[in-house]
């Protein structure tokens, strides 16, 4: 367990009349410093706990909206399930393949990746899957007991296991679109990718994961983000034309018709999709997809940089 995990399972756990800690019982407890624990507090609240802190008393859990994996397993009851959290990812299920390229299949059984963002998510037939921190829930659990018969079944189950959460937790009709989606008021909040590492002398499959993302607010978030893309394209008085929510299709300025946009910004690590071949589009048309914040910025700045060369 962290220095944080134990700060936060102490605080949560007060037995005193008013839940506070001192600073030095923090200390004591956790077998730390009280600059760890100090360290520990910030952590904490970076992740979302409201602590409260009051000279000569200590610290107090005011809210443990915390997301991290001792919290996640608190509230697990199969305890031989194991977590693994990150902050940051680009795939949950990428993770697990790598994991189970390294390590015994049988020894990852029940071990669940949890990412707060997905950089790289993706669903079937490899479409990007927009994942950003605080919009959603990401996680792929590794299914590895030896006895993967029918793993289709894994991907039904898991469309199963989170429509009756919805309805248990929120009271939310939600149905499966079948097979990986699972759909609220005629909108899709999940979406289910099940994949497997087989060993091709035994034609066993020796594990299957079955990633689960839960989507929260993500119409709204990629529509904001387009409108951002839409506002800085347009500053640079390129051409936007009307496209899917997912994607914009623009056109460069005039006066920068003959720009090797996408040469210059594959040098910059960003792929930009030339669509002047298709579509009927002029040949100084491109197609950007809506990504993340950070991401959508990095691009807009590089194309702003090119522009101006």
């Amino acid at each position: 367990m962290t220095v944080k995990d134990s700060v936060f399972s102490v605080l949560q756990n007060s037995k005193t009349d008013d839940g506070f800690v001192s600073g030095q019982e923090l200390a004591e407890s956790c077998g730390v410093t009280r600059t760890s624990v100090w360290k520990a507090i910030n952590a904490l609240r970076s992740e979302g706990a409201q602590i409260e802190a009051v000279t000569n008393r200590g610290y107090r859990l005011v809210s443990n909206d915390v997301y991290n994996a001792s919290e996640i397993q608190r509230h697990i009851s199969d305890k031989s399930v194991k977590i693994k959290f990150f902050e940051e990812l680009d795939s949950t299920n990428t993770q697990a393949k790598r994991d189970l390229a390294e390590k015994d299949a049988k020894s990852l059984h029940k071990t669940v990746y949890v990412a707060a963002r997905q950089t790289a998510g993706r669903g079937r037939l490899g479409r990007q899957f927009y994942s950003p921190e605080e919009s959603g829930i990401y996680f792929s659990i590794v299914f590895a007991n030896g006895n993967i018969t029918a793993p289709a079944v894994i991907t039904a189950s898991a469309g199963v296991a989170v429509s009756r959460a919805l309805e248990k937790i929120y009271g939310a009709d939600a149905k499966i679109k079948w097979v990986n989606d699972v759909f609220v008021g005629g909108k899709k909040v999940c979406g289910i990718l099940t994949e497997g590492v087989a060993n091709l002398e035994t034609r066993v499959i020796e594990a299957a994961f079955a990633d689960v993302d839960y989507e929260k607010h993500t119409h709204e978030l990629i529509q904001r983000e387009r409108q951002f893309l839409i506002n800085e394209l347009s500053d640079m008085k390129c051409i936007v034309y009307p496209s899917q929510a997912d994607y914009l299709t623009f056109r460069l300025p005039q006066s920068k018709a003959g720009c090797m946009l996408q040469e210059e910004l594959l040098k910059h690590g960003i792929l930009i999709r030339s669509c002047g071949s298709y579509h009927n589009m002029p040949a100084d048309c491109y197609r950007i997809a809506v990504k993340q914040h950070a991401d959508n910025k990095v691009i807009i700045n590089n194309i702003r940089q090119i522009l101006e060369v």
